[in-house]
């Protein structure tokens, strides 16, 4: 991307504007995925835009729907990410459960009942879920052991999903609400991933700068 964006200055584009889109269709070409996470609206738009042009995928990769913040997806937009083949990851920070389901769904609305998958990033101030009221993730049955590290046992009731090899107890609280049927779209998303990546070296010749 820096290599991309020192190009387009070396040509003497000295717009911002006019350096994005150059910066966008130079990433097209070489196939690579795109995620409009992070940026503006105008820029989210733009970037559709161009990838309507040239049928070429592109991701949200880890957000949620609006109208919480501009970071956040329209259904709109969902509607053009989806029509592309491209993915949107439903993130989970500061959720449990149960809010995650509910935007999970969102997602499912506005990506035609494609393409939706985990948002997972974790850093300082994006958290794994949090414990659900009421939740019943049972271990030991079924050789379903409760994950252990450094002499400490967690336990997804009391902590939650303390961290990521505790995805499974995550899905199986999903589950124990009775929403195994909805997660089909989500298990089908690394197919969906693979798919996506093909378009993308499909696409990329038609590509012009």
């Amino acid at each position: 991307m820096v290599q991309v964006l020192a190009i387009a200055i070396q040509r003497g584009f000295s717009n911002w504007s006019i350096i994005g889109v150059y910066a966008i269709k130079k990433m097209m070409q070489k196939g690579m995925l795109i995620d409009v996470d992070h940026m503006s609206q105008y820029a989210v738009d733009s970037t559709l835009q161009i990838a309507l042009r040239y049928n070429y995928p592109i991701n949200s990769g880890h957000t949620g729907v609006r109208p919480a913040s501009e970071n956040q997806r329209t259904y709109r937009q969902l509607n053009i990410i989806s029509r592309l083949g491209g993915l949107f990851g439903v993130g989970w920070s500061g959720q449990d459960a149960a809010g995650w389901v509910d935007n999970y769904r969102k997602g499912l609305r506005g990506m035609y009942n494609r393409g939706v998958c985990f948002g997972s990033d974790v850093n300082s101030i994006v958290f794994t879920p949090k414990p659900r009221a009421g939740s019943r993730v049972m271990y030991n049955d079924l050789g379903f052991s409760a994950p252990s590290s450094f002499g400490h046992t967690w336990n997804y009731n009391r902590d939650g999903m303390a961290h990521y090899s505790m995805v499974r107890d995550f899905v199986r609280d999903i589950r124990n609400m009775g929403n195994a049927n909805e997660l089909s779209v989500l298990f089908s998303s690394a197919n969906e991933f693979y798919q996506m990546w093909q378009k993308c070296e499909r696409s990329r010749s038609a590509v012009r700068v």
